[in-house]
């Protein structure tokens, strides 16, 4: 009994220690020595007498003012992280440090000290300007040395990007120091904003001392024109916008425009047009209600290359499979509908002849004058889902319901139908069979008014 006891004792102990869970520290590398790495093990902590999770780093080298910022992560995920917003430690004096972080498990509270143990100079930096790849050229990049600022005879930095193609939005960027995110300003990003879509000089300054960053675009001077794709928003992101997707100009005259991640499907004919000057004025092909057309031979996930000669006005794209068919799942606020859970598979939506994809739940009991609402995501995550804002639908009676809800795969639209369960009549019906209608142009119209329109290749009017 003794023997039996001891193994008991000796299996719970053994438990224990599997089921102990290691508190990593993970941030800039003037404290850790490595930059945000979450599997760093010299990073890890270990409990002190008090109870607490502890770190100590030596000889970490800290400038005056600097942020010095991290977080302690639990298990070597990102999925459990303290504090929610970083853990800024700053010293009054540029010198060198011991670092001390500790972490209460219970209350999750963490705390840095910093004593210093010697002197210490820092060298001339190098910044360099990180940030979205329209105005950058490289997708926040702090390693990217073609985006190192220039030391003006003041003392300040400066990095001009001459000749960028920029469409009305918002761009940010910050300004890194030596390459890494260790040190970057502003806090927050700097949010350079284009009023009017066209190509400009973009001018970005930087003070090392006061940490002021600005940034001025100005319209460069040019007689080329600037070309843009603009077609369904299964294929471009965006709906028929021509002041999105800028092409780029290459070597041979042509321009070219490429975008990853695009769920694509055999049986569907996607359209797109190329557009002068980023609007509708001059756009090809130009004959009235004619586009441009893709398809694809295979259901799958593409990465699409545009190309367009000016020369010749040909226009092309080229989709090349990167990954499996998107699996598309309805997902909403009734337990039938999944209760918002996205990994579920109950919702799973079924590929239809004509290229739309469909899920019926079938036999369900509505009451009136409640909201139904749901989204329609892919492959089980947020990223993306459909529509923008929650699809909701009413009944006008208490019954059981066959409940179809459809995704047009080229416009992006979702749509449902309810039908009483026993057939016998039909109540409060949306129908996802919908004309698609076009403009002259042939631009995609989702709410068309009065007028001449093309309508399954004939024009029709409109009263």
């Amino acid at each position: 009994m003794k023997k039996i006891f001891t193994l008991i004792a000796l299996c719970v102990s053994v438990i224990g220690m599997q089921a102990q869970d290691t508190w990593t520290v993970a941030g800039s590398a003037t404290i850790c020595g490595s930059e945000w790495n979450i599997n760093d093990e010299a990073n890890n902590m270990t409990k002190n007498n008090n109870g607490l999770w502890e770190l100590k780093k030596e000889g970490c080298v800290l400038e005056k003012d600097a942020e010095n910022k991290f977080k302690v992560v639990k298990n070597h995920s990102w999925d459990e992280a303290y504090p929610g917003s970083d853990y800024v430690l700053k010293v009054d004096e540029t010198a060198t440090y011991t670092v001390t972080i500790t972490f209460d498990e219970s209350t999750k509270a963490v705390n840095a000290t910093a004593e210093k143990t010697g002197s210490a100079v820092i060298g001339e930096k190098t910044w360099t300007v990180a940030g979205e790849e329209g105005l950058t050229g490289y997708n926040w990049k702090p390693e990217e040395t073609a985006n190192d600022m220039e030391k003006q005879s003041d003392g300040t930095y400066k990095k001009v990007f001459a000749g960028r193609t920029l469409a009305a939005q918002t761009y940010k960027f910050k300004v890194c120091a030596n390459h890494g995110w260790s040190e970057a300003y502003p806090g927050s990003d700097y949010e350079l904003k284009i009023e009017t879509a066209g190509t400009y000089d973009v001018t970005i300054t930087f003070n090392p001392d006061t940490k002021a960053v600005n940034a001025t675009a100005t319209a460069a001077t040019s007689s080329e024109k600037v070309y843009s794709v603009a077609g369904d928003i299964a294929l471009l992101a965006c709906n028929w916008d021509p002041a999105q997707n800028i092409m780029t100009k290459q070597a041979d005259g042509t321009y070219q425009y490429e975008i990853a991640n695009r769920p694509l499907y055999t049986g569907a004919t996607y359209m797109f047009k190329m557009c002068a000057d980023l609007g509708w004025a001059e756009s090809y092909p130009n004959e009235n209600g004619a586009n441009f057309e893709l398809t694809v031979e295979e259901d799958g996930i593409f990465t699409v290359t545009f190309t367009f000669d000016p020369a010749t006005s040909i226009g092309s794209a080229v989709a090349t499979k990167t990954g499996d068919a998107m699996v598309w799942t309805v997902v909403g606020n009734q337990e039938w509908m999944g209760n918002w859970e996205i990994t579920s598979t109950d919702g799973n939506m079924k590929k239809q002849d004509d290229g739309t994809f469909k899920k019926v739940f079938t036999n369900v009991a509505l009451t009136a004058a409640t909201s139904y609402e749901f989204k329609l995501c892919g492959n089980h995550t947020w990223d993306p889902a459909y529509p923008s804002s929650n699809y909701s639908f009413t009944v006008d009676n208490d019954d059981n319901y066959d409940v179809t809800i459809t995704l047009n795969v080229v416009s992006m639209e979702v749509s449902h139908s309810a039908d009483v369960a026993t057939g016998i009549s039909t109540v409060k019906r949306e129908s996802f069979t919908v004309n698609q209608y076009y403009d002259l142009q042939g631009r995609r119209v989702a709410q068309p008014t009065k007028g001449l329109y093309i309508v399954n290749g004939k024009k029709i009017m409109l009263k």
